[in-house]
């Protein structure tokens, strides 16, 4: 789980300025990093000119702490293009902490690094704004090792050659999510692929020894020790969901009944909760869920990391996130357990009816099994009853070809004969 969220900032250059800033920001950039190279800050109080594009350029590659250019085009010439930009320049800077850079294997804290996730995360982000790759350019330098720096951060340019195919400059909510998915997805990918794996170990022995308990729970005879306690429960809870579940359609989670909803989900969490195996199971499953959750995360209203709020905003994220991890793990045990109920009838099986105590049958009595048998029996009988007549229709059919095929040639042989 990252020690400090992705930090995702944007900005746009058009070639007549939007917005205007006091030189007050131009002070703090030179208290922060101790020098006065962020020319774009002093030169005059517009911050969205095509001119204060090319000068980012400058002090992206330049500046000290800078590990270089690398993109699509050199420095000189990516500035010429700027300056003649047509459309919209926009300037996206992600930052991850060091500490987070390290763990993973210190590919982030090297120019390399980043330009080797540049290469995938890029294109996935152009394509996500209604860009064409092959059309856009893009240049970008890695930050790393200032004063009071403590996280490698890339600033990144990108514009469009030519006639502009996107006319707006501002990006929508759902778009600046899926681009934070794109670069964390490329940036965190050591991380991620180790939560994912922990993630479905989990949910696998999850599945693995609810399906175990709920077998026990419909074999085991009445009164043996197996049978006691937890497993004499559960049975109780499967025979009462039983008696509340349709006799008929989909054995799905999906198609039941709200008030069968809710008792599957409650023998579900009631089951994770009385059983140490599974309870240990299902706080590791959320709890990988979260930590694979809080690399997409970021605080809401605002992309700064730290601040009073910051701890407060990222608990409640990761209660969430916890939340619904465990809800949609319940939702994954409701099938195994309908299962269970309905005696072991499959979900997509639409024709059987389960054994109902409503009606004098206990689904575990031997008269009930016997029944269960015979009916599977007839069924494997009708089964090899049509395939038989199946085959007979085929050879006859084969026959009555082959004769046809006989008459053919007589006739063109101008005989006249029986067959």
């Amino acid at each position: 789980m990252p020690k400090q969220p992705m930090i995702l900032r944007l900005h746009f250059y058009q070639a007549h300025g939007q917005q205007r800033q006091s030189l007050a920001s131009a002070a703090h950039h030179v208290e922060y990093m101790g020098s006065v190279t962020k020319d774009e800050l002093l030169v005059d109080e517009d911050r969205t000119s095509l001119e204060s594009a090319v000068i980012h350029t400058r002090y992206a590659g330049e500046r000290e702490g800078s590990l270089g250019y690398f993109g699509t085009l050199p420095a000189p010439d990516a500035q010429s293009q700027i300056r003649a930009a047509k459309g919209t320049v926009w300037r996206v800077i992600v930052s991850v902490g060091e500490a987070d850079a390290l763990a993973m294997g210190g590919a982030l804290t090297t120019k390399a690094g980043w330009d080797a996730a540049a290469q995938n995360a890029v294109p996935e982000m152009l394509r996500r704004l209604g860009l064409d790759p092959r059309q856009t350019e893009w240049i970008a330098a890695v930050h790393r090792h200032q004063r009071n720096e403590a996280n490698p951060h890339i600033h990144l340019l990108f514009w469009e050659r030519g006639e502009p195919s996107r006319r707006w400059p501002t990006w929508s909510a759902e778009e600046i999510r899926d681009i934070r998915r794109a670069w964390a997805k490329k940036l965190y990918e050591p991380e991620l692929t180790a939560l994912g794996k922990a993630k479905d170990a989990a949910r696998q022995e999850l599945i693995a020894t609810t399906r175990q308990q709920l077998d026990q729970a419909r074999f085991s005879q009445r009164g043996t020790s197996i049978e006691q306690g937890y497993q004499q429960r559960l049975r109780t809870q499967l025979e009462t969901l039983r008696t509340e579940m349709p006799g008929h359609g989909r054995m799905a989670f999906a198609y039941m009944p709200p008030d069968v909803k809710e008792r599957v989900l409650g023998i579900a969490r009631w089951m994770v909760t009385e059983d140490p195996q599974l309870k240990a199971a299902m706080a590791q499953y959320t709890e990988q869920a979260v930590q694979f959750g809080l690399v997409h995360w970021s605080p809401p209203g605002g992309t700064d990391w730290g601040g009073p709020e910051h701890a407060a905003k990222r608990e409640a994220a990761a209660r969430e996130m916890r939340d619904r991890a465990e809800q949609d793990m319940l939702q994954r045990l409701a099938t195994p357990i309908l299962r269970a109920a309905s005696g072991g009838r499959s979900p997509g099986d639409a024709s059987s009816v389960p054994p109902d105590p409503r009606r004098g049958e206990d689904p575990h009595s031997n008269s009930v099994s016997a029944r269960l048998l015979t009916r599977d029996l007839q069924r494997e009988i009708k089964k090899a009853e049509y395939e038989g007549r199946r085959a007979a229709y085929q050879l006859a059919e084969s026959q009555w070809r082959r004769q046809q095929s006989e008459l053919a040639k007589a006739r063109t042989m101008g005989m006249d004969i029986q067959l």
